[in-house]
């Protein structure tokens, strides 16, 4: 079953939380953009290449990076024509410029509802954006519609134990009663995914995964690492991972 969308209070409540994130990552710009700019450099090298040697040319035709942020992958991308679209585009041009100077186009919109035209893309980008949506499956399906039938979707999305799915459910429950808890993991993700709950989510919506990255065992072993603490929190992070980033390659299906 397709995760359902959550109210628009809530959507606006984490849209929120994440804007104080991003205006407290402004405050200290001046001592990091450099870095910034680099790792943009760099994350934009590395996805751009790898999907060249899987065969889809990266430099060609539209690229458009839904869910940008501040500094996307799009921005060093190797493509001439090239959209970033973000709900909070016009906060991130004013609190981030330099970051943002010599980009491609902005437009401020929502990923549920992008202002592009069917079946004119030939990549779509979208990097950590799934969990912070107001509705998964429309998020998913315009990606899937602005797509070439020969494009590709390059998709990331930070994946946990389904426990926190549940609580998730149970944290959106709550807040729909009126209770606005301030809990670190939830206020900025309406959703928590599973990688298998995504795998789903994309095939409902009209994708073919062509390519991602390891699972269960390399996602445990990661939190093992992670892990701080004595024995009882480092059994507990084995048992309920949290946070670790899922890569996917998906092209659309043959029939919807």
């Amino acid at each position: 079953m397709i995760a359902k969308r959550v109210s628009r209070n809530r959507w606006r409540f984490a849209q929120y939380h994440e804007r104080l994130h991003q205006e407290q990552k402004a405050r200290s710009l001046p001592n990091r953009e450099p870095a910034l700019l680099r790792q943009a450099a760099e994350n934009s090298v590395r996805v751009s290449t790898f999907l060249d040697q899987l065969g889809y040319p990266v430099s060609d035709g539209l690229v458009v990076e839904v869910g940008a942020g501040a500094h996307g992958l799009i921005w060093k991308w190797p493509a001439e024509l090239r959209i970033a679209i973000d709900p909070l585009a016009a906060f991130y041009r004013r609190a981030f410029a330099v970051l943002q100077a010599d980009g491609p186009a902005v437009v401020a919109a929502r990923g549920e509802q992008l202002p592009i035209q069917d079946a004119t893309v030939d990549i779509v980008l979208s990097d950590n954006v799934l969990d912070h949506v107001q509705d998964p499956a429309s998020y998913l399906t315009e990606c899937r519609r602005i797509l070439r039938r020969t494009g590709v979707f390059f998709f990331t999305v930070d994946v946990h134990h389904p426990v926190y799915w549940w609580l998730g459910v149970l944290y959106n429950a709550l807040f729909h009663t009126g209770l606005r808890l301030v809990v670190p993991a939830f206020p900025p993700h309406p959703f928590h995914f599973s990688e298998r709950r995504v795998q789903r989510h994309l095939a409902q919506c009209g994708f073919r995964i062509v390519w991602r990255t390891a699972g269960d065992a390399g996602w445990l072993a990661n939190s093992d690492r992670l892990a701080r603490g004595g024995a009882l929190r480092r059994t507990f992070t084995r048992m309920f991972w949290k946070n670790t980033r899922l890569e996917m390659v998906a092209v659309p299906a043959a029939e919807l």
